[in-house]
């Protein structure tokens, strides 16, 4: 079955659990699954998944207090999780400098600046090799974006992970999205042929041109090698982060299914074609 659509990532959930493309998570402070909030893991280690809660209220105003000594022209705040809360509406006036921006690499320098600065609320520790999806003036030449790619943990991707920052000539004035510093990625108990298996003969409902359809995984669907992803779920109040086979659906893709690799359990569909 093919369908001659623009290619895109629209996440469809099988949970109430999964979190949007466009959810930011944050927090580096986590339980005994994760981390402090210096990134680093605390002794003892090793449950899974990874969970990350929201900060008590005292902790997180301290930190507030702390991000705006660092950052006191920057108008942002942060989340109850701890990173940075891109809170800026498109109705809240801002002015620009005049001054045209031309120089890419400059832009992109001061853009890893202001994430390495902040690593405490971004989850950026190295920028040296952070990779960049656009870097570009708009605003009639006065604004600069800089879109970085999805982090990279241990190898392995990690999805919705993508940080935004726009400039003027003054700096940064907006900054979207985080990275995570500690995530624990656990020995697969699934296989990649056992994750397949499992879901040959689901059921993954659509609608094409506004008419609805079922399509049934066999087979003949996964030829394509399963590759393992990082997960971040919204469970309650808590981000998961969870380690899965992406297994494509159809050749080209068409679904990516996501299969926990510890529990086996479908995580996730997402489709990769508007209707």
């Amino acid at each position: 079955m093919k369908r001659a659509f623009f290619i895109i990532a629209v996440a469809i959930s099988l949970q109430l659990i999964n979190c949007t493309a466009g959810e930011k998570f944050a927090d580096l402070i986590v339980n005994s699954a994760g981390s402090d909030k210096s990134g680093s893991p605390p002794a003892g280690n090793g449950a899974y998944p990874t969970i990350i809660s929201p900060l008590p209220g005292a902790q997180l105003e301290m930190l507030k207090a702390e991000f705006k000594e660092i950052n006191p022209e920057f108008r942002g705040t942060l989340n109850k999780y701890g990173f940075i809360d891109d809170d800026i509406k498109p109705t809240m006036s801002m002015e620009h400098p005049d001054t045209i921006l031309t120089d890419e690499n400059l832009m992109n320098r001061r853009a890893k600046a202001m994430l390495l600065k902040n690593s405490k609320f971004t989850g950026v520790t190295d920028t040296t090799a952070m990779p960049i999806n656009n870097s570009h003036s708009h605003g009639r030449g006065k604004l600069w974006r800089v879109w970085f790619q999805n982090q990279v943990y241990n190898g392995l991707g990690v999805k919705n992970t993508e940080i935004f920052v726009l400039l003027d000539a003054n700096g940064v004035y907006r900054l979207s999205g985080n990275w995570y510093s500690y995530i624990f990625i656990p020995d697969e108990q699934i296989s990649e042929e056992d994750a397949k298996n499992s879901i040959i003969g689901m059921e993954i409902k659509y609608t094409c041109w506004s008419i609805p359809g079922v399509h049934i995984v066999s087979e003949q669907d996964m030829k394509n090698p399963a590759g393992k992803v990082v997960l971040p779920q919204i469970s309650g109040e808590n981000i998961e982060l969870k380690v899965a086979w992406q297994i494509s659906i159809g050749s080209p893709a068409e679904w990516y299914v996501y299969v926990d690799i510890v529990t086996g359990e479908v995580l996730k569909i997402e489709q990769l074609w508007i209707d």
